[in-house]
């Protein structure tokens, strides 16, 4: 008789997914369904926005966009509803949106010419990719004003839109926002209220254990007795 060798576990993180390509829709379809006060954008099955996005009760309201990586849920497509965010663009796992489809939802929110508030996190990706859908939407016409969320305090205060990143921050931030943009602010108002709302929030990333990609292993590792301070949103999310 023959003892039965014991298998070594694999460092390969388990996730119950039908594709690691269509994850992010698969996960926004299933948003959808339980959730009737969403909907996505004709074309475009990665932008999630309120149903009443434009119903003549927004007519005179601006709009707050915002959106980023996915991984990191319920951001961004959970915090889009009454009260907060009129529409999230989300990208892949770990990824920023396309400008394709940031400007898509930047073209769609402008039916009303009331203007849009695009806010978003401070990461390279995500800024250059709504940077370019911003730029192209303006030469078009929209009012458009830009609030990068730099709440990080791990990093140094100095030059804080390069050095800090966004964080968990950003969920009082849009929450606040949206509250002022549902009493009717102009935009130009709502802009200004979350810029002097970003200066006053600050998050700390802690985490006791790595994320993963799906099919792929942890990103790093951590002892038991250990912690890491002062991780990304990637990390300190998921």
């Amino acid at each position: 008789m023959t003892t039965p060798t014991k298998q070594q576990p694999s460092n390969i993180s388990k996730k119950l997914l039908n594709s690691k390509r269509e994850c992010v829709t698969e996960a926004i379809s299933g948003l959808l369904c339980w959730n009737p006060g969403l909907a996505t954008l004709d074309g475009f099955d990665n932008v999630v926005l309120r149903h009443d996005w434009n119903s003549p009760a927004r007519r005179s309201k601006v709009s707050l966009l915002t959106g980023g990586g996915s991984g990191h849920e319920p951001c961004f497509s959970g915090f889009v509803g009454e009260g907060m965010v009129t529409c999230a663009v989300q990208g892949h796992i770990f990824a920023a949106p396309s400008a394709k489809s940031i400007l898509a939802a930047i073209m769609a929110l402008n039916w009303n010419k009331q203007g849009v508030l695009v806010l978003f996190n401070n990461y390279t990706g995500d800024r250059v990719n709504f940077g370019l859908a911003i730029e192209k939407a303006r030469a078009k016409g929209v009012k458009i004003e830009i609030v990068i969320n730099a709440d990080d305090c791990a990093l140094n205060d100095g030059w804080r839109e390069v050095n800090r990143r966004g964080l968990a921050g950003i969920i009082l931030l849009l929450k606040m926002v949206g509250y002022v943009i549902e009493s009717g602010d102009p935009l130009e108002k709502v802009a200004e209220f979350a810029r002097e709302c970003v200066l006053d929030i600050a998050t700390m990333g802690v985490s006791w254990s790595s994320c993963s990609f799906p099919g792929g292993g942890p990103l790093f590792e951590l002892g038991a007795d250990e912690m890491e301070i002062g991780l990304g949103w990637i990390f300190s999310i998921c």
